[in-house]
C-alpha cells in the first residue's frame, strides 16, 4: 500500500499540472500538497488509509474532493478560491478548518458522514454564497456505531445564506426553523432508506412538511423533481420541497399556520385524536396497550391517567414539558426521548415503578440533577440518559438486578461504575471532552466490545487490579522461599526414602534413649566396681577383664549423648522452624482474609482462589479446635500426619507453594499489561436501537 506523500512525490513532481487525479489509489498516511500555482482541482477520493491532508499555497485551486477515506484532520493555508469542497465520509471531528476557506467563494459544501462534535450550525453563517450544502450522516455503517456528525438545534443560522438551494440535514438533530431558511432553498434532504425514522430528531421536520403538505387549497407537491436539480438529489423521495411550506404559509396566515402546523397543544391533540369514549375507529382509553405518539410536534403538558392498561408509551420527538401517568399501572416501556422536560417529577408518580423495564429519557438537555430519581425502578434492564444535563454518581442503580444496558453519552455523570450490577454487560458512552461522562469512557476505553463498554471485563479487571496491586510480591516471594525451605529441610530428599519428620521424635519420645544411656551407665560403672574388688580378692585375671568393661561403656554413653543432643537440637530446629512456617501460613491466610474471594473474578483472582483453597484445606487437617488457626501443639499433636504427607512428592504444603508461585506469575503478566499496554482505540461508539412499535393514529 503506497505512502501517499511518495506516490504524489513521484506522480506529480512537475508542479505546473491543473488537476491531481488520485482516485482508488489505495494511498495511505499524511498527504501534502504544497505550491502548485496553476492547480485547480484535487481528487482523492476512494483511499481508504488517507488520514492527513494538509493544503499549502494552493493559489488557483477551485475545486477539492476527498470523500470516502479516514481523513480526521485537515489543514488550509492560502487556497483562496475554493469555490466547491468536498470531503464527506470521514471521520472529521472538527469545524475549525472551515474558517481557513474563503466565504466569498465558496458555492459547494459537503461535510456530510463525519464525525463532528455536538454542535449548532452557527460555523456555518458566514458563507452566504453556498449553493449546496451537505451536513447528514449517509454511512449507515458508522452511524450504527455513533460515529457521525452530531448537528443539532435550529436552521436559523441558515437564514442569510440567500443563493442557498439544496440542503442535505438526514439522520442528523437538526429539529426546527424551516421559517429563517431563505426563500431559494428549493429542497431539503431529510431521510435515508435505511434506519429507523425516529433515530434522529430531523424528523420534526419531515412531520412538519408532511402536515403542510395536508393543507387544504395547497396545490404544490411535497416531493416531485426540481428543474436542475443536482444528482445527488435527483429522482429521490427523501429530498422535500419547500414550496409547499411556504404555500400553506401563505394560505394560512402566520397565526393559524403556527396552531395547525407549527406547534399543537399536546392535551388538545390527545382528545382529539384518542377521545375518552369510544369510537368506530377508537378503541377506549383504558383498553389501550401500546401508545405512540412521536413526532406530533406536541406542546406542554400531557395527561394520560386515562390509559390505564398502558404497558408501552413512545412520545419522542414532541416539545412535552410534563406527563401525568400517575395510573398507568402496567407500564413496561416508557420512550420520552427528544422532548423539552426540565424535571423527572413525572416518573416519580409512576406506580409500580420496579414494573418498567426500559427508560428512554435521552436528548432532554434541561434535565440536570443526579440519578437518585432511578433507585425506586429495580426492574430495568435498559437505561437511556443520553444527552441530558444528568450529573454525579451511577450509585443509585445499584439496585437494578436486572440492568443489562445503559446509555451515557454526553452527560455529567462521571463516577460509579463500581456500583453498577453484574447483569450489565453493556455500556454506551461516547468520547466527547466537553462532557464529563467521558471520565467513564476513559476508564472503559480498555474493554471496548463490538459497539459498547464491556463492563462485565471491566469489572474483572477492576478485581485483578485490586489483587495485582494490594498484595505486596515481596512478601509472596518471601512467604514462598521460606515455605520451600521448610519443605526442603522436613520434607522427602529422594525418592523411596522417608521424611525428615518421619524420623523426628521430641524431647518426650526420647525416653529409651536417656534410659539406654543410664543402663550403659550403670553397667560400665558396675562392672568398673566389680572388677577392682576382684582384683583386690586376687582374681585379678577375671576383675581386669570386667573392669575393662568400663572403658568401653563410658564410651558408649558418650556417644548415645552425643545422639541425643543432636535429636534435641533437631527437635528444636523442628519447633523452630514450624514457628516461622505457621507465621508465613498465617500471614498468608491474613493477606487472603481481606478478599470476597468467592465474589472475584479474573485471572489473578483464579489464582487466588486456589491458593486460597490450598490454604483452607491444610487448615481443615490440622486445626483441630477450629479457632481458623493453626498453633504449633497442634502440628505437634498431627506431626505423624504431617509427616505422611511430606512423605509424598505432590504434597498440601507443595501445593500451596505451587498457587503462590502461579498466583506471582499471574500478577506480575497483569501489572506488565496494565502499566505499558496503552489501548489502541480510545474511542467506542454505540449503535442505536429501535424504538418500541406502539399504537399509532
Amino acid at each position: 500500500m503506497p505512502k501517499a506523500q511518495v506516490w504524489l512525490n513521484q506522480n506529480y513532481s512537475i508542479k505546473n499540472q491543473t488537476i491531481i487525479d488520485a482516485k482508488s489509489q489505495k494511498l495511505s498516511g499524511k498527504l501534502t500538497i504544497q505550491d502548485f500555482p496553476n492547480l485547480e482541482k484535487i481528487d482523492f477520493s476512494n483511499n481508504k488509509d488517507l488520514t492527513t491532508i494538509e493544503l499549502i499555497n494552493l493559489p488557483s485551486l477551485k475545486h477539492f474532493k476527498v470523500n470516502n477515506c479516514q481523513i480526521n484532520n485537515i489543514t488550509i493555508t492560502a487556497c483562496p478560491n475554493l469555490t466547491y469542497f468536498n470531503i464527506g465520509n470521514n471521520l472529521l471531528t472538527k469545524t475549525d478548518f472551515l474558517s481557513d476557506l474563503n466565504p466569498k467563494k465558496l458555492t459547494h459544501l459537503s461535510i456530510h458522514s463525519n464525525n463532528f462534535s455536538k454542535q449548532k450550525l452557527d460555523f456555518l453563517s458566514q458563507f452566504t454564497n453556498l449553493e449546496e450544502l451537505y451536513l447528514d450522516n449517509s454511512n449507515e455503517e458508522n452511524f450504527c456505531l455513533r460515529t457521525y456528525n452530531h448537528f443539532y438545534g435550529s436552521l436559523r443560522p441558515l437564514q442569510n445564506l440567500t443563493k442557498l438551494k439544496w440542503l442535505s440535514l438526514a439522520k442528523t438533530d437538526i429539529d426546527n426553523g424551516l421559517e429563517y431558511l431563505p426563500i431559494s432553498v428549493r429542497k431539503i434532504g431529510l431521510k435515508k432508506d435505511w434506519g429507523s425514522d425516529n433515530d434522529s430528531n430531523c424528523i420534526k421536520i419531515v412531520r412538519e412538511l408532511e402536515k403542510v403538505a395536508k393543507v387544504s387549497g395547497g396545490t404544490e407537491q411535497l416531493t416531485q423533481e426540481e428543474e436542475n436539480e443536482p444528482i445527488s438529489v435527483r429522482g429521490k423521495a427523501t429530498w422535500y420541497r419547500l414550496a409547499p411550506w411556504h404555500q400553506a404559509y401563505e394560505l394560512l396566515g402566520e397565526e393559524e399556520f403556527k396552531k395547525q402546523i407549527s406547534q399543537q397543544n399536546a392535551q388538545i391533540w390527545l382528545d382529539k385524536y384518542f377521545p375518552k369514549e369510544a369510537t368506530n375507529d377508537r378503541e377506549k382509553r383504558e383498553n389501550i396497550i401500546f401508545l405512540n405518539l412521536n413526532g406530533k410536534n406536541l406542546v406542554g403538558h400531557l395527561d394520560l391517567r386515562d390509559f390505564t392498561s398502558l404497558e408501552s408509551l413512545s412520545c419522542l420527538g414532541n416539545k412535552l414539558t410534563s406527563l401525568d401517568l400517575s395510573r398507568c399501572t402496567n407500564l413496561i416501556k416508557t420512550n420520552c426521548s427528544s422532548n423539552k422536560f426540565d424535571d423527572t417529577y413525572f416518573l416519580g408518580k409512576i406506580p409500580n415503578k420496579e414494573k418498567l423495564e426500559i427508560l428512554r429519557i435521552n436528548k432532554n438537555e434541561e434535565l440536570k440533577e443526579n440519578l437518585n430519581f432511578l433507585t425506586p425502578f429495580t426492574g430495568l434492564k435498559e437505561l437511556n440518559v443520553e444527552d441530558c444535563s444528568f450529573y454525579g454518581s451511577l450509585e443509585p442503580l445499584k439496585g437494578m438486578k436486572n440492568l443489562k444496558k445503559i446509555f451515557l453519552s454526553r452527560t455529567h455523570i462521571n463516577q460509579g461504575l463500581e456500583y453498577l450490577p453484574d447483569s450489565c454487560k453493556e455500556l454506551y458512552c461516547d468520547y466527547d471532552y466537553q462532557y464529563k461522562s467521558s471520565k467513564i469512557a476513559d476508564e472503559l476505553s480498555k474493554f471496548v466490545e463490538d459497539r459498547h463498554y464491556d463492563v462485565a471485563k471491566w469489572q474483572e479487571d477492576k478485581q485483578n487490579d485490586m489483587i495485582a496491586f494490594t498484595i505486596s510480591l515481596e512478601r509472596l516471594y518471601v512467604i514462598r522461599g521460606n515455605m520451600r525451605q521448610f519443605l526442603k529441610k522436613w520434607g522427602l530428599k529422594k525418592e523411596n526414602s522417608v521424611s525428615e519428620l518421619s524420623v523426628l521424635q521430641s524431647s518426650e519420645e526420647l525416653w529409651k534413649h536417656r534410659l539406654a544411656i543410664y543402663i550403659t551407665q550403670f553397667v560400665g560403672r558396675s562392672a568398673g566396681v566389680a572388677g577392682a574388688i576382684l582384683t583386690f580378692q586376687n582374681q585379678s585375671a577375671v576383675g581386669g577383664g570386667i573392669v575393662a568393661i568400663y572403658p568401653i561403656a563410658e564410651l558408649v554413653v558418650s556417644k548415645l549423648e552425643q545422639i541425643l543432643k543432636d535429636k534435641k537440637s533437631k527437635w528444636k530446629e523442628f519447633l523452630t522452624d514450624a514457628d516461622t512456617f505457621l507465621d508465613n501460613y498465617h500471614e498468608l491466610s491474613g493477606i487472603l482474609v481481606q478478599f470476597e474471594i468467592d465474589e472475584l473474578k479474573g485471572a489473578v483472582n483464579k489464582k487466588l482462589k486456589a491458593l486460597n483453597e490450598n490454604i483452607k484445606e491444610f487448615l481443615d487437617i490440622y486445626d483441630q479446635d477450629n479457632n481458623g488457626e493453626i498453633d504449633v501443639e497442634e502440628l505437634i499433636d498431627k506431626r505423624g500426619d504431617l509427616a505422611q504427607e511430606l512423605n509424598k512428592k505432590e504434597n498440601k504444603v507443595q501445593e500451596i507453594i505451587d498457587s503462590i508461585k502461579q498466583l506471582e506469575e499471574t500478577m506480575i503478566e497483569y501489572r506488565k499489561t496494565s502499566h505499558y499496554i496503552i489501548s489502541e482505540k480510545k474511542a467506542v461508539t454505540t449503535i442505536y436501537q429501535p424504538q418500541v412499535v406502539v399504537h399509532q393514529p
